[in-house]
C-alpha cells in the first residue's frame, strides 16, 4: 500500500514539475501572450490539485526562506479547523504535530535535505480542533535550492491514513490477544504433561512399593513413605486447585463475591493451614498485619492469594528462615500488603518475567519442592480482578518481598 502511494507521489510530483517547466518555456517563447501563459500556469496548478484531491491527497508547499506554508488546506478542514485557523507557517504546523512524532518527522525531512533519501516520507499525528489526534502521511521533495545547495522550496502531498492505522492497531491487539491465549494454552498443557504427571508417577510408585512389601518393611520406612505420600498429595492438591481456579477465570466462570474482610484474620487462617509445612523447615511466620484493617474482596480468593505467596516464601527460604506479613493503607483507597522472607531471593532476569504467562521462570525450592510459577500468575489475575496490583523486590541471597494491594472497605 505504502509503496503504491510513494509511486503515485513521485509520478504526481514529476507531472507537476513537467507541466510547470513546459508552461514556463511556452511563456518565454510567446512573450506577446505572457498574460495567457500565466493563466495556463494557474490552470495547470488547479488541475493538479484537483487530481490529487480526487485520490485523497492534499498538496502543499513549504518555503524555507520565509518559513511560510501554503496549500494543504483539506486536511485541516477535515480536522475541523476554519480557514483562518490553518497554520500559515512551518513552525505553526509543527505545533499541531504530536510531540512523540515530531522528532521523527523532522529527522525524515533532514535525511531528505542532506541527500540520504530521494523522497521525504513521514507518518505522524495531527491534532484536530477538539484536541484529538489523527494519523497522516507526508510525501515530499525539495524542488529548489540556492547556489550553496541549501533548500528553498519543498513541495509535497499529505494522505489521511487514520483508518489504516486504526485497523493496524486493531489487528495488533488481536494478534497480541491470540499470542496470549496460545501462551496460556501452552502453559496449561505443559503443567499437565510435566508438573502434574511427574508427581503422580512418583505417588503411584510409592503406593506400589507399599502394597508389595509393606509386611516386610521396617516401621521407619513405612513412616518415611507415608510422610512423602502426604507431602506429594498436598502439592498435587495445591496444583490442581490452582489449575481449576485458573481454568475458571479463563472461561469467565469464576465469580467474585466482594465483602468486608478482616485482613489479619484471613491471613491467620492460611498460616494455620501451612504451619506443618513451615515447621518442617523450622520457619517462623509473624503476622504483623494491622488488626483493624478491612478490605473489600472475595474471602476465598484472598485466602488463595495468601496461600500461594506464603507457600512460595516457605519453598524458597532455607531451614531456620523467617517470614513476615505487614500492611498499611495508602492514599488511594487501597491497602498494601507485604510478605517478606529472608530466603534465596531472585536475580533480575527472573523478577522481570515472574508474572508473565509466556515466560518460564519456575525453579525448585530449597528442599527441591516442586514449583510451576502458576500460583503467582493466578495471584496476579485475582488481584487485578479486584483493581489492585502485585509486584516484587528481590536480590539473590537476600530474600524477597512480595507486595500487593486490595481495595479498602473504608
Amino acid at each position: 500500500m505504502k509503496e503504491n502511494i510513494v509511486a503515485l507521489v513521485i509520478l504526481a510530483s514529476s507531472v507537476l514539475l513537467l507541466l510547470l517547466a513546459l508552461l514556463a518555456w511556452r511563456k518565454s517563447r510567446r512573450s506577446p501572450e505572457q498574460k495567457q501563459a500565466g493563466n495556463d500556469v494557474h490552470a495547470a496548478r488547479e488541475l493538479f490539485e484537483l487530481a490529487v484531491l480526487a485520490v485523497g491527497l492534499d498538496p502543499w508547499e513549504n518555503n524555507f526562506i520565509t518559513g511560510e506554508r501554503t496549500g494543504g488546506e483539506k486536511i485541516f478542514f477535515d480536522l475541523g479547523y476554519k480557514r483562518n485557523e490553518i497554520p500559515p507557517t512551518i513552525d505553526k504546523f509543527y505545533q499541531l504535530v504530536h510531540p512523540d512524532d515530531l522528532p521523527g518527522l523532522k529527522q525524515s525531512l533532514t535525511n531528505h535535505i542532506v541527500g540520504r533519501s530521494t523522497l521525504y516520507t513521514a507518518d505522524f499525528r495531527l491534532q484536530d480542533r477538539t484536541g484529538d489526534y489523527h494519523w497522516f502521511s507526508n510525501y515530499g521533495r525539495v524542488v529548489e535550492r540556492d547556489p550553496d545547495e541549501k533548500p528553498i522550496r519543498l513541495i509535497g502531498l499529505t494522505l489521511n491514513i487514520n483508518d489504516r492505522k486504526k485497523n493496524e492497531e486493531k489487528i495488533k491487539k488481536q494478534n497480541e490477544a491470540l499470542q496470549k491465549v496460545n501462551a496460556e494454552k501452552d502453559k496449561f498443557f505443559s503443567i499437565i504433561a510435566h508438573d502434574l504427571k511427574g508427581p503422580f508417577q512418583g505417588f503411584i510408585g510409592l503406593t506400589e512399593m507399599m502394597s508389595e512389601g509393606i509386611l516386610e518393611m521396617p516401621k521407619e520406612d513405612i513412616e518415611d513413605i507415608a510422610k512423602t505420600l502426604l507431602f506429594t498429595a498436598k502439592n498435587l492438591y495445591e496444583l490442581l486447585e490452582n489449575l481449576l481456579n485458573w481454568a475458571l477465570i479463563k472461561r469467565g466462570g469464576k465469580r467474585f463475591y466482594a465483602e468486608k474482610i478482616r485482613l489479619k484474620s484471613a491471613a491467620d487462617s492460611v498460616i494455620s493451614i501451612l504451619t506443618h509445612q513451615a515447621s518442617q523447615k523450622n520457619h517462623s511466620i509473624s503476622n504483623d498485619i494491622d488488626a483493624n484493617i478491612d478490605v473489600l474482596a472475595d474471602r476465598e480468593i484472598v485466602k488463595t492469594i495468601f496461600r500461594n505467596l506464603l507457600s512460595n516464601a516457605i519453598k524458597f527460604t532455607p531451614k531456620g528462615g523467617s517470614i513476615k506479613l505487614a500492611s498499611h493503607k495508602d492514599d488511594h483507597g487501597f491497602v498494601q500488603i507485604s510478605i517478606q522472607d529472608n530466603g534465596i531471593g531472585m536475580p533480575e532476569e527472573i523478577t522481570e518475567n515472574l508474572f508473565k504467562i509466556n515466560k518460564k521462570v519456575s525453579r525448585p525450592g530449597t528442599e527441591q519442592e516442586p514449583s510451576t510459577g502458576l500460583g503467582l500468575i493466578l495471584c496476579k489475575e485475582f488481584i487485578e480482578k479486584h483493581g489492585g496490583k502485585i509486584w516484587v523486590e528481590s536480590m539473590p541471597h537476600k530474600g524477597s518481598t512480595f507486595y500487593f494491594t486490595l481495595p479498602s472497605s473504608d
